[in-house]
């Protein structure tokens, strides 16, 4: 056999393997641009909370709550049926509720169904509510929310069917869903990413199906690519290049030679979102993050500070979250419309400064010089998109040596809101822009980006289901005139 012909066999049975799986990414890519998979992202989960009352609190002394020496990581406070709810994230999650200092030791059925019709309320969400469930996981939440579970999923007769999920640990609205979006997400998300939950559910067999499936997917593309190459021939008409194949073997040709480098990068970006064997995982930056935030907070200190803070909220606070710098405490108010302050232990309005800034840089930078600026615009590796930019100002430490790694720290609360060392910098591009084709912010201006990814992902699509179409009539015992699939032994058509 000629490497030639082997190589015509493999794209031929990989193809007929894996083809159908490759049209279903290419179709459910298109469905994705517009529906993503469900997220309940923070600025909605703050419109949907009662604003915080201090007029009953606080109960802060009892023999539930810590020892005064205990140190905590982090701490929050929002109301929750009426009452304002304390948790304290230290080694252990606890929660209290404020108006008696009792400890929350979970989230009753009513309570959890009383939760979601505030949050409805809030969203306009119309219809009774109903509990239709208390479970571990179930498809829309089968990837994360382990400390919240098991979950109450809340089922509204509203128009779109709505579902929240309430997390029956500490109360809070932990996931969205309606009709539209459960339908869409079956042609999108699920397949693109095979995120069904009896697979998802046992997450190192749903990694590894995804890591082999996209490898064997480049080989396919590679290969594809190659053959398809070899198999322009010139036309003895008039010299010209041409392909020899009519049909459907020259709707697979063609388009190949076309779409088929965006079909191999998007399968070999696909196949390194999965971090396959741990390449391109990157550091973590934990422990500049404890350089910024210093000694964590003990409870003493907290529970010294928390009756002034929450006297001194702004108007339509509706939680609070700490947020430790250098050692001491500081704390976060949000309101329902997404506007925040930083606010010292007595309540003060105590925003981060250009010296807080620089202080910042030494602490990320250590013994390396580190450049620092305050960005209020997108950069290379701190970006979104045109419908959904990221929170401005952010502080950006560049830090020194070969792997020059980049911290964007919130101006306000002085977290880290995003890091890019070099693992994390070549990732950026080799997925991000490799799979959407983010490469700058021209590329990324839509409806320009619509119109090029779906005009890409049906031209991909013609090539993978033409491939399809050639290599299952070929399973089934009907070839035809040789194709790239095909790789009969009959000639292709004459030029």
């Amino acid at each position: 056999m000629s490497f030639n012909r082997f190589l015509f066999l493999v794209h031929r049975y990989l193809g007929i393997a894996l083809g159908v799986l490759m049209v279903m990414w290419c179709v459910s890519g298109i469905v994705m641009i517009y529906v993503p998979y469900p997220a309940l992202v923070d600025d909605d989960r703050l419109r949907g909370l009662e604003p915080l009352s201090a007029s009953e609190c606080c109960a802060l002394v009892g023999k539930d709550f810590p020892t005064d020496d205990t140190t905590l990581r982090s701490f929050h406070v929002e109301m929750l049926g009426g009452h304002p709810v304390l948790r304290l994230a230290g080694p252990r999650l606890r929660n209290y509720d404020l108006t008696t200092g009792a400890a929350i030791a979970g989230i009753a059925e009513e309570q959890a169904r009383a939760i979601a019709h505030i949050y409805a309320a809030a969203h306009g969400i119309a219809g009774v509510a109903r509990v239709d469930g208390r479970i571990l996981w179930d498809q829309w939440t089968v990837g994360g929310f382990r400390a919240d579970r098991p979950l109450y999923r809340i089922a509204f007769d509203d128009a779109p069917r709505t579902e929240l999920y309430v997390s029956s640990v500490s109360g809070q609205v932990v996931q969205f869903t309606n009709q539209p979006i459960r339908f869409w997400n079956w042609l999108g998300s699920v397949p693109h990413w095979l995120y069904f939950s009896s697979l998802r559910s046992n997450l190192p067999l749903w990694s590894q199906i995804v890591i082999w499936t996209s490898l064997i997917g480049c080989v396919l593309t590679i290969v594809g690519i190659y053959i398809g190459i070899r198999q322009v021939k010139r036309r003895r008409s008039d010299g010209k290049l041409a392909s020899p194949y009519r049909g459907f073997w020259y709707w697979h040709h063609v388009p190949g030679l076309v779409f088929g480098v965006f079909t191999l990068t998007w399968v070999f970006s696909g196949l390194l979102s999965m971090n396959p064997w741990g390449y391109l995982g990157g550091g973590d930056p934990t422990p500049v993050i404890e350089r910024l935030n210093g000694a964590e907070p003990d409870w003493a200190t907290i529970r010294a500070a928390l009756p002034q803070i929450l006297r001194a909220l702004p108007p339509g606070t509706v939680n609070i979250q700490s947020a430790p710098w250098d050692g001491k405490l500081f704390v976060v108010a949000f309101s329902s419309d997404g506007t925040r302050t930083r606010l010292n232990t007595e309540g003060a309005p105590s925003p981060l400064r250009q010296d807080d800034y620089a202080e910042a840089a030494l602490k990320i930078g250590g013994e390396s010089a580190a450049n620092w600026s305050l960005l209020r615009q997108e950069d290379a590796y701190y970006y979104g998109r045109s419908n959904d930019p990221p929170p401005f100002p952010v502080l950006r430490v560049i830090t020194g040596g070969a792997d020059g790694a980049r911290f964007y720290l919130d101006a306000v609360t002085g977290r880290l809101v995003r890091f890019a060392d070099a693992d994390g910098r070549t990732f950026r591009w080799l997925f991000s822009g490799l799979h959407s084709l983010d490469f700058n912010s021209v590329l990324r201006w839509r409806p320009f980006w619509d119109v090029m990814m779906v005009v890409l992902l049906l031209g991909a699509t013609v090539v993978c289901g033409t491939g399809t179409w050639i290599g299952l009539k070929r399973l089934i015992g009907r070839p035809q005139c040789g194709g790239l699939l095909g790789g009969s032994q009959e000639p292709p058509a004459k030029l």
